[in-house]
């Protein structure tokens, strides 16, 4: 928190009109700085809740590994006479570009980089594939690089909730720390660093939204006046994005998804998983994954959610590798179902798994189900 205060300091000494409202100002930061470094919520890996029951609770700085990205070009919405046979299926192929870590914060985000000058940017992937931890850092970034406030919206807590209604009376009620509805002056001046470009929103989970047509409804949203000068950046499961993604067409964000692990980075996360617990565990996994033949379930974790579920079956029960992803969620499931042992029965488990496999394969037959 010392890092925090100087940062105040400098803003005050630097800014008269952020001194002058310093108590307003405070609060303000105080919340959003609170959304990336409170220990308990936003800066332990969300994989916690996996690995929390035994202990082993992670921050971001002890086990973060920095991921690459690809930029996807958007296409254009094709007119139906467009294109000849000739073409084939190149007409529906996307152009993309990875680009590393730093670039992506340096230069789009720093610099503006981008179509929509790093005002608009979806972050799109995979479940598991890191898109809540990247907003975390950018958020951590906004803090560190710039004297704007980032405002942190898990989109699964609005409800049926406008974005304006629950930043005005839930959010902002919050960083005032107030029991009611915030004033009419702290509204202004929220207000102000809205129109003054000084507010980001950071929109994580469109697809845990608790409405049938997430992206239409964002979409809508969008159109206030209130957004224009406000710079956004969401996260999105793909499946939901490709569906959908002409809904937020005529926004031009800027589309970015996170490259998996390659080699190395798979190895560096394992160290900094088993560094503080049994390194030499750790390398009996890494030597394991390098074996011949073990090809398939390197390929697999490369998703770093599949990687933390490997690490920790590992730390659990050193064994043999799995070879399929089936195997590995069957191999977590029995670990997590030993650890918990004393709380359900073999008959208990049969039942529950019986009830997910129907609940997933109703997920799966639903054409509009987000969790596919």
């Amino acid at each position: 928190m010392s890092d925090f205060r100087q940062h105040l300091e400098e803003l005050k000494a630097n800014d008269p009109e952020f001194a002058e409202n310093f108590d307003f100002g405070y609060a303000l930061f105080k919340k959003a700085w609170s959304t990336v470094t409170d220990y308990e919520q936003y800066n332990r890996m969300t994989s916690n809740i996996v690995t929390g029951g035994d202990g082993l609770e992670f921050e971001q700085e002890d086990i973060y590994v920095p991921l690459g990205l690809i930029e996807r070009q958007q296409r254009p919405k094709r007119d139906k006479n467009q294109g000849s046979p000739q073409q084939g299926s190149e007409i529906y192929q996307e152009k993309i570009t990875p680009i590393s870590s730093d670039t992506f914060f340096e230069d789009i985000l720093g610099q503006g980089k981008s179509k929509s000058q790093g005002k608009r940017i979806a972050i799109i992937g995979e479940p598991g594939a890191g898109k809540t931890t990247l907003l975390q850092k950018i958020a951590e970034w906004i803090l560190v690089e710039t004297d704007e406030i980032p405002v942190w919206v898990s989109l699964a807590d609005l409800g049926k909730r406008s974005l304006r209604e629950y930043i005005l009376e839930d959010w902002l009620r919050d960083a005032t720390q107030e029991l009611e509805a915030p004033n009419q002056k702290i509204k202004d001046a929220f207000s102000k660093s809205l129109k003054d470009g000084k507010i980001w929103l950071l929109l994580d989970g469109v697809d845990e939204m608790g409405v049938d047509y997430p992206l239409q409804t964002l979409a809508t949203q969008l159109k206030e006046g209130w957004i224009k000068n406000v710079r956004i950046v969401l996260t999105c499961r793909l499946n939901l994005w490709e569906a959908n993604r002409n809904e937020l067409y005529n926004f031009q964000f800027d589309i970015y998804r996170n490259l998996n692990f390659n080699r190395e980075q798979i190895h560096n996360f394992i160290e900094n998983f088993f560094q503080g617990i049994n390194p030499k565990r750790g390398e009996k996994l890494d030597t394991a994954l390098n074996q011949a033949g073990k090809e398939r379930i390197c390929d697999l974790v490369k998703n770093p959610l599949r990687l933390m579920l490997l690490c920790w079956t590992w730390q659990k029960e050193e064994g043999n590798l799995p070879e399929t992803k089936a195997e590995l969620y069957r191999q977590f499931v029995e670990v997590h179902y030993e650890w918990n042992k004393t709380r359900t029965t073999y008959q208990q488990r049969q039942k529950l798994n019986s009830a997910l496999g129907k609940l997933a394969l109703t997920a799966i037959d639903q054409f509009q189900s987000r969790f596919r």
